[in-house]
């Protein structure tokens, strides 16, 4: 029992010391700056996402691609048990998995090759902005 209660005052010890710190979440972050110049102007030669979304709330007119404003909200009601940064990337990613009603399937497919892990959350970081 000495054993146990010595662990757990061990344990108690180690998590105050870690909390004091300055230890914190090491997530990489998105930039969203980047992301929206990469959303307005394009990268590494594929085409700028506002060829065919809009991000203005009252947009009007004809867009190839669903109005993304708003679209962090909508991202996490799309897939169950997707979040909506999860489902952003693989929007992005993987375009042609899910398509949303009433769209076609016509989003440009090489975004994989052409953006690296920083440059998809820093997307995901200007899209959670609109």
């Amino acid at each position: 029992m000495m054993v146990t209660f010595m662990r757990y005052c061990a344990m108690l010890l180690m998590m105050l010391l870690l909390a004091g710190c300055g230890v914190t979440d090491s997530a990489p972050r998105g930039d969203s700056a980047h992301g929206e110049r990469i959303f307005r102007e394009g990268l590494n030669d594929a085409p700028p996402c506002m060829t065919c979304h809009q991000t203005a709330a009252n947009a009007t007119g004809f867009s190839l691609g669903p109005n993304l404003a708003g679209v962090a909200e909508r991202a996490a009601t799309r897939i169950d048990g997707m979040t909506a940064d999860d489902y952003l990337r693989q929007s992005i990613l993987d375009p042609h998995r899910y398509l949303v009603p009433g769209y076609r399937s016509i989003m440009y497919p090489q975004y994989a090759t052409v953006f690296n892990d920083q440059d998809v959350l820093d997307i995901i970081a200007f899209l959670r902005t609109l």
